[in-house]
């Protein structure tokens, strides 16, 4: 039995392809507070990241607790983060959306996530001496400043 090819190949199509998902292996998003949103420039004060890597991890002598408002929000949302993603790469295959713009979306709605997470989280309470300075019995929200520096980029890998 003779076989014949019906349609012909668009090896330009092909190229194209080949070309998105190699393009893949270069990117990553990352979530959390970035260079330029870590303000504080102030000599001698904590920056927003420095902050929350304290708020996330807890101190080496206990008095600060590993709160991890990014891991805990991570592994709570991670089914929604790989769904997503699975539908925007299909698009990325296709060609109706850049990969680029892939990382962004997941990276938006991650970093919406943690912000949300630090505002309504559940997490060590706080010390009643750090309530009776502050104000408030709220864990990780003070001024607000470090929560509204959560952020996302798409970076080279």
């Amino acid at each position: 039995m003779k076989s014949e090819i019906v349609k012909n190949f668009d090896f330009s199509k092909f190229r194209e392809l080949r070309s998105r998902l190699e393009g893949m292996a270069d990117k990553e998003v990352v979530v959390g507070v970035t260079r330029a949103s870590a303000g504080r420039d102030q000599t001698g004060e904590i920056n927003n990241a420095e902050l929350l890597a304290v708020h996330e991890f807890g101190t080496k002598d206990g008095r600060i607790p590993e709160r991890a408002p990014i891991r805990s929000s991570m592994a709570k949302h991670q089914d929604k983060y790989v769904t997503t993603h699975a539908e925007n790469l299909r698009k990325v295959v296709r060609g109706d959306m850049p990969f680029d713009k892939s990382l962004d979306l997941l990276g938006l709605r991650a970093a919406a996530d943690v912000q949300q997470n630090i505002r309504d989280g559940d997490f060590v309470p706080l010390a009643q001496s750090t309530i009776d300075r502050k104000g408030s019995s709220k864990p990780l929200i003070d001024s607000g400043g470090m929560r509204q520096a959560i952020t996302h980029e798409v970076r080279d890998a």
